[in-house]
């Protein structure tokens, strides 16, 4: 295909991050106004608000990130502004006649010795809330829809200039890897718990959480194989064969789609924190741990499961797939494949329902108030590798200077992704509104632009004590009945 039209370019560069976690969505994370949203970093949290009510209206986020692929000389906001005149090309079409492509966005792709990625996340928070009540306690409940993409350790014998360029009939390596993709909704309880220490205090959180999945698509092969070879033409062989894969069909027809639930299953964030006292209340420093997304999806509705294995050599033409042009094609693709795998087009089928973890993660994060209104927070997010096949997380490592009065809070996150690259955000609150991104450089600098994210809420938190009304005021510390700083 010589050009790539809008509607692709939006699939694959924006819809799948904004439809698909911004990475961290650190703005929302952060700070004493973060309400429901903070639970998500740390169930622990809430326990340190200083208002008695949390109410997220709704909220929402969208991530892409993959160094497969980018845009030459593109950003987010350069690419809105011409959404209307917008023509793509891929690199190698490019090069051969830039002359006759003088206004394109050029798809290039990555040439380097790594691993290759793909992370896409998105998800709405709807109406959720939750209480501070005597004796330290918070309750209250969450309400989401999630999109979560993953691509891991996609060995890099398989980007697209270095098997592009490979010589027919020259033998290479590929090792294991996985890739999956799920949407689901997740309605949520939470309970937590505050002990006062001699230092400061203790907290102990979690949501517990009633999962229902949607749509669901993995991909894994479970072997290293020594002798993958491009034969002449479109035609691969390989010197055996062991792949997994499975998915839900529920919407694998023409347009439009059906929101129809196909599983479901259970999760649980865990989360403590430590809070130390200093010169100022309510503590100069804090530090937590967190267990996030613990839980699977079983899709037993609307799904299938395959195995195709062989221990004899596979040789597969391609060009015998050209036929692919969108999901319907799916199972006629799987039939095909079977076929010439094993001989029968229904042999690689072994099971009518499947099962997908979410993407588990441990957190680590440490505050420390340098005055009441000015915060350095920092932050470990590592994904967990688990036994069976999982939506995977990509890990990110977080310092953030954040700026914070009762109506206004700003901050900087510098976060450096999946060990990867570097990526500076920006986030804003005015009242009960925030915005943010964790890539503000992708948003209005053009370069090479290989992902984006964007975040926003609306939360609004208040006290309802005497003489208190609502809204971002009278702020108490709950610990007796000493003041906290004013905002």
């Amino acid at each position: 295909m010589r050009r790539i039209h809008l509607v692709a370019l939006v699939a694959v560069f924006l819809l799948n991050g904004f439809w698909a976690q911004a990475q961290e969505q650190w703005g929302l994370r952060l700070g004493s106004a973060s309400g429901v949203e903070g639970l998500f970093l740390n169930p622990a949290s809430g326990l340190q608000s200083p208002y008695t009510f949390n109410v997220n209206l709704v909220s929402g986020y969208g991530f892409l990130e993959t160094n497969y692929a980018f845009l030459r000389n593109s950003s987010i906001l350069g690419l809105i502004g011409n959404r209307n005149n917008l023509e793509v090309v891929t690199s190698v079409v490019y090069n051969k006649e830039p002359q006759a492509y003088p206004n394109a966005v050029v798809l290039d792709f990555f040439d380097d010795n790594r691993e290759r990625y793909l992370f896409g996340s998105a998800s709405v928070t709807g109406p959720s809330a939750f209480f501070n009540l005597r004796g330290g306690n918070t309750i209250g409940w969450v309400v989401r829809g999630r999109y979560a993409m993953s691509g891991q350790q996609v060995p890099n014998n398989l980007s697209y200039l270095r098997y592009d360029r490979r010589p027919d009939l020259d033998p290479f390596p590929l090792h294991r890897w996985e890739m999956s993709i799920q949407a689901w909704s997740e309605v949520g309880l939470h309970y937590g718990h505050q002990w006062e220490t001699a230092a400061g205090t203790f907290n102990a959180g979690l949501t517990a959480k009633y999962l229902m999945g949607y749509e669901g698509f993995y991909f894994r092969n479970n072997i290293d194989l020594n002798a993958y070879t491009k034969v002449t033409g479109d035609t691969i062989a390989a010197e055996k064969m062991d792949l997994m894969y499975g998915y839900t069909r529920s919407n694998l027809g023409a347009p439009p789609f059906h929101l129809i639930r196909n599983g479901s299953g259970l999760g649980v964030d865990l989360g403590v924190e430590w809070t130390l006292d200093g010169s100022f209340d309510p503590y100069q420093w804090k530090f937590g741990v967190s267990l996030l997304d613990l839980g699977a999806i079983r899709y037993s509705k609307n799904a299938v499961q395959h195995h195709a294995v062989s221990t004899k050599p596979v040789v597969l033409p391609n060009g015998d797939y050209g036929f692919i042009q969108s999901p319907e094609d799916l199972d006629q693709m799987t039939r095909l494949f079977s076929y010439q795998t094993l001989g029968d087009s229904s042999a690689s089928i072994v099971a009518n329902e499947f099962t997908l973890w979410t993407p588990l993660a441990l957190s680590v994060q440490a505050e420390y108030g340098v005055t009441p209104a000015f915060w350095v927070h920092g932050a470990l997010v590592q994904h967990i590798p688990l036994p069976g096949i999982s939506t995977e997380r990509g890990s990110a490592i977080l310092l953030a200077p954040r700026f914070e009065s009762r109506w206004f809070s700003a901050g900087l996150p510098l976060t450096m992704y999946n060990l990867n690259k570097a990526r500076l955000g920006a986030f804003l609150r005015l009242g009960p509104l925030t915005l943010g991104t964790d890539n503000f450089p992708a948003f209005i600098i053009p370069g090479k632009l290989s992902g984006g994210d964007f975040y926003f809420s609306l939360n609004w938190a208040f006290n309802l004590s005497a003489g208190g009304g609502g809204g971002y005021q009278n702020i108490k510390l709950k610990r007796g009945n000493v003041k906290c700083y004013s905002f």
